[in-house]
């Protein structure tokens, strides 16, 4: 490099070729100023893209952990309903049937074996909302992200290719001025004729690339964080790091002493089962009203930390995109899934007669114009569900004039005498 740094030197006083040269100067000089943009760009870009890849990663582990664990839910309800089967069948032998209790506990008396199946399933269906959780929050994190990222992703495409458009122009004009130092090469030393033309540099290029090669060899830092941005795809830490948790999570056995005999925690079972039946039932309903409005709702059952109350948590989606809480719908939004939600209620309990009134809401969602337009988005699918086809609505509005153009709603004024 350091002989052709001169041979450049040799060149650059040559009359013939300054022209040339100094538009490969110029060009030179446009590259360096965009790769200095672009690297002001670069580590935002990169940042944010790994961020986003890294974020990726997360949700579709906790997809398989969630589909794992369901497996596991179910086989465990699978297993308690055999064993239940078993009792009725033979109440005084005890099956040697493999089963999915490990076998430290076969010794275990049916209804023990049951405790614990019931115990993992809770344990089970915790980790579930756990992860369901942890899942909501990173895809919160890549829509708040992405819109900036979009931004850097776009201005980095294009330094990008103005760069480029500049190195094949430049190497378009190496080319030339090779053919024209050959014209003059009677004047140059004979040690530089091994030197090809057309891969010249010009000398501010060599003496650039020197003083980076000197900076690079001064300055070589070997990252200690989980994450390296000289090897963005070498998750092994952060892997480890997340395997560490999940052996944590999975090796807490709480024991949980239940107090029923066999009866009525096969009832219990039951019950369990047709309190998820209902919430299906009644989220389906709910979202067919919600998709007038382009929302989402999903009614999760949750167990406190004690594993004695549950809890139903509500999460809505925007356009199948945002994930947001009730608190952070707007006004008619709420006002529409509050009825919607309580007129759902009555049909999953199958009452044919629905009474809804106004004084069911809070005063600061006593709206005549959220509740008109509700009822005008709302009407309409009582005569296309199937299911909604023979339930009536009677709405008690009061203090409040709702207007009489609403199609398939008959308004009666009652007034006092």
């Amino acid at each position: 490099m350091s002989k052709e740094l001169e041979l450049s030197k040799t060149y650059e006083k040559r009359n013939n070729v300054s022209a040339t040269r100094d538009l490969i100067d110029y060009l030179e000089e446009s590259i360096r100023l965009n790769k200095k943009k672009l690297d002001y760009f670069e580590e935002d870009y990169l940042k944010r893209k790994n961020e986003i890849d890294l974020i990726n990663k997360l949700i579709s582990d906790y997809n398989k952990e969630i589909e794992e664990l369901n497996e596991k839910k179910k086989s465990y309800f699978g297993e308690i309903n055999n064993i239940t089967r078993r009792m009725e069948d033979l109440p005084d032998k005890k099956s040697n049937k493999k089963n999915i209790i490990e076998n430290d506990t076969q010794d275990l008396s049916n209804s023990e074996k049951i405790k614990l199946l019931q115990t993992k399933a809770r344990e089970a269906q915790y980790q579930i909302n756990l992860f369901k959780t942890k899942s909501n929050e990173q895809k919160n994190k890549i829509e708040n992200i992405t819109p900036q990222f979009k931004i850097y992703e776009k201005d980095h495409k294009n330094i990008i290719d103005l760069i480029l458009k500049d190195e094949n122009r430049i190497k378009e004009l190496k080319i030339k001025l090779g053919n024209e130092i050959k014209d003059s090469e009677t004047d140059l030393d004979m040690n530089h004729q091994n030197i090809e033309y057309k891969n010249l540099k010009s000398k501010k290029e060599i003496e650039e690339k020197l003083t980076q090669i000197e900076r690079e060899l001064a300055q070589i830092d070997i990252p200690t964080d989980f994450f390296s941005l000289q090897n963005p795809q070498d998750l092994s830490k952060i892997l480890k790091k997340i395997k560490e948790i999940k052996e944590k999570v999975n090796n807490k056995h709480d024991p949980i002493q239940i107090e029923a005999n066999e009866k009525e925690l096969t009832e219990i079972i039951h019950s369990f089962e047709n309190l998820e039946n209902l919430v299906n039932d009644l989220e389906q309903i709910v979202n067919k009203f919600l998709k007038e409005i382009n929302l989402k709702s999903q009614i999760l059952i949750t167990i406190d930390k004690n594993r004695k109350n549950f809890f139903i948590e509500l999460i809505f989606s925007r356009n199948e995109k945002e994930q947001i809480n009730f608190e952070d719908l707007t006004t008619p939004e709420k006002i529409y899934f509050v009825i919607s939600f309580y007129v759902s209620i009555e049909i999953v309990k199958k009452s044919d007669f629905i009474i809804f009134s106004n004084l069911y809401l809070p005063n600061r969602f006593n709206k005549r114009g959220s509740i008109e337009r509700t009822l005008k988005k709302m009407l309409p699918l009582f005569n296309n569900e199937e299911k909604l086809l023979d339930k009536k609505l009677i709405f008690i509005i009061s203090n409040l004039e709702i207007q009489p153009n609403i199609k398939n709603l008959k308004v009666i004024k009652i007034k006092e005498s």
